[in-house]
């Protein structure tokens, strides 16, 4: 017990003075104490808890980062591990087609409704269109073949179809390509006449056609957890 408080004990119970302005100023130092040391008790709290939330923190950047690198662990083994199907559409995906008008000029593409960039847009020029390439298409396509099987599904004829992939695609590109599908290979939009927005000439691509198929599944190595469709219609 400190000196100050057994001073006011002693004049609780009688064994000293009674003397008013002692006990006074004897009461005020005793609170001013307490008050002093609530004070500290406070700040010894308030500290605690601001090292507990850094802690807690702490950890949870730590565990982000685990969860990170254990993702980064799985993105490698997707691309290391077993036989992955990438397939890509090809008008909207790589490329858009525009119907020629009677008046255009042959010599020259035009551009009719996609804004320019910096950089010419990429164009060839077909019998009845005029291809308009994104940017950067080859360098996409490069990066499709570094990880993945890739093949080509389009709901375009092949005539039209395999002209712009042959423009496109390097010879080692399409030597290793598994599969061309075009419009031959895709299904009537069973929606057709239930759905307003299904036109009569809208087609499906229907996976399970190409992963039962003997031609390019031989080896049943294909399923829907390792193949990816790429099309620029969600109806497809």
């Amino acid at each position: 017990m400190d000196p100050l408080t057994s001073k006011l004990n002693d004049i609780n119970t009688g064994t000293m003075s009674n003397n008013k302005d002692e006990c006074h100023d004897l009461r005020e130092s005793h609170n001013e104490a307490l008050h002093t040391k609530g004070a500290k008790v406070i700040n010894k709290t308030k500290t605690r808890n601001k090292r507990t939330k850094k802690n807690k923190n702490k950890k949870r950047i730590n565990t982000t980062k685990n969860i990170i690198k254990k993702d980064e662990l799985e993105i490698s083994n997707f691309y290391q591990g077993p036989a992955r199907l990438l397939i890509l559409d090809v008008n909207g995906v790589l490329c858009h087609k525009v119907f020629k008008s009677d008046n255009q000029e042959d010599d020259k593409c035009k551009d009719l409704d996609i804004k320019k960039t910096e950089k010419e847009i990429e164009c060839l020029k077909l019998e009845r269109h005029d291809v308009y390439f994104r940017p950067e298409t080859r360098i996409f396509l490069k990066k499709c073949y570094e990880i993945a099987q890739v093949g080509f599904w389009s709901s375009t004829t092949e005539i039209n179809a395999s002209k712009i992939l042959k423009y496109i695609l390097t010879n080692e590109q399409w030597n290793k390509t598994k599969f061309f599908w075009y419009r031959d290979r895709v299904s009537l939009d069973p929606d057709y006449g239930i759905n307003p927005d299904i036109k009569i000439s809208d087609t499906i691509k229907n996976l399970s056609t190409l992963i039962g198929s003997p031609y390019i599944n031989a080896n049943r190595e294909y399923m829907l957890e390792n193949v990816l469709l790429c099309d620029d219609s969600l109806i497809n």
